[in-house]
């Protein structure tokens, strides 16, 4: 299976509601983006002294891993399942401000 033939078979399983992130093909890689909007960000939650919340907060970086984390697992069991993971090279994420990216080549 060359990249073309992974990407759209990847564009095939995988819905865009289904994935945190997107998949993209730029020449011979796949691209993995995924970013942060308005209504991901960090949450901050006072404490009022009628009602006190428990709520986590998750800083922007736990938040881009965990959306990379649910999205690689999908992805690594697609891959297996179509007995392709031997086949590709996934690079180590990079991160910069909102934005969270993995390659596959």
């Amino acid at each position: 299976m060359n990249i073309n033939e992974l990407f759209e078979t990847i564009q095939d399983e995988f819905h865009s509601e289904e994935l945190n992130g997107e998949f993209l093909l730029d020449k011979n890689i796949i691209i993995w983006t995924y970013i942060i909007t308005e209504d991901c960000e960090e949450a901050e939650y006072l404490d009022d002294d009628e009602e006190s919340f428990n709520y986590e907060v998750v800083s922007s970086e736990e938040a881009l891993h965990e959306a990379y984390q649910e999205d690689f697992t999908k992805l690594e069991e697609f891959l297996n399942d179509i007995e392709e993971i031997d086949n590709w090279t996934v690079s180590d994420t990079e991160i910069d401000d909102d934005v969270i990216v993995f390659k596959i080549y």
